[in-house]
């Protein structure tokens, strides 16, 4: 799979729409069994690529969004390749994450496990070309039908203007957003990007192998 230029999807002042080119992943469980989700928004046709193969191919996780289309909220994560060019944006414009230690997503290497909060949506952004054919012939990827939500559309859905909880400036104003969002690699912003987290009051789900 070769990445493609982010949309517009989420908040208009997130940094990455149409700036940095990745490939889409969402990561959450079901909390009863611990594997992906039984629908989905993209299509009827899944792709299942081994999360800590995932976690261990990338150097850097950045945060880069909060938003809803209607009521369900999602964070939307970076993972990039230290020095690449997308790396480099993000390292500018970006809130870095440890990938070992926070409350939307995290890699614990004594355990080989990968955890996400069941609180929040959490999407991953992968900044470089994925070779499925060689993940599946390693046993790191499969696909499967499942069901479709269809919710899904080209060029990205608009985030939810009238929501209180994520919209964090007033009025809808694109300058406003950029600079709240440019705002947020100060420590001002990280401090206020963990207690966002930290809100959420994260109960962790074992991400049973696979994205």
């Amino acid at each position: 799979m070769e990445t493609y230029m982010k949309d517009n999807n989420g908040d208009p002042g997130s940094p990455i729409n149409d700036a940095i080119k990745g490939l889409f992943f969402g990561v959450n469980v079901d909390k009863n069994t611990c594997d992906p989700r039984a629908f989905s928004p993209f299509g009827d046709r899944r792709l299942h690529i081994r999360a800590t193969v995932m976690m261990e191919a990338f150097d850097n996780l950045y945060f880069t969004d909060f938003y809803c289309n209607r009521k369900v909220h999602y964070v939307t994560l970076v993972l990039t390749m230290e020095g690449s060019v997308e790396d480099r944006f993000c390292s500018k414009n970006l809130l870095k994450l440890d990938p070992y230690k926070n409350s939307f997503l995290h890699f614990d290497v004594d355990e080989d496990e990968v955890y996400v909060t069941e609180n929040i949506m959490v999407e991953v952004l992968v900044t470089e070309d994925v070779d499925i054919k060689s993940l599946q012939q390693e046993g790191h990827a499969a696909f499967s039908q499942m069901k479709s939500t269809g919710t899904s559309r080209p060029g990205g859905i608009p985030k939810n203007p009238g929501c209180r909880t994520c919209n964090l400036y007033e009025n809808n104003n694109l300058a406003e957003a950029m600079q709240l969002f440019t705002n947020l690699v100060n420590e001002v912003s990280a401090q206020a990007v963990n207690a966002l987290a930290n809100q959420l009051t994260p109960s962790d789900f074992r991400n049973n192998g696979y994205w």
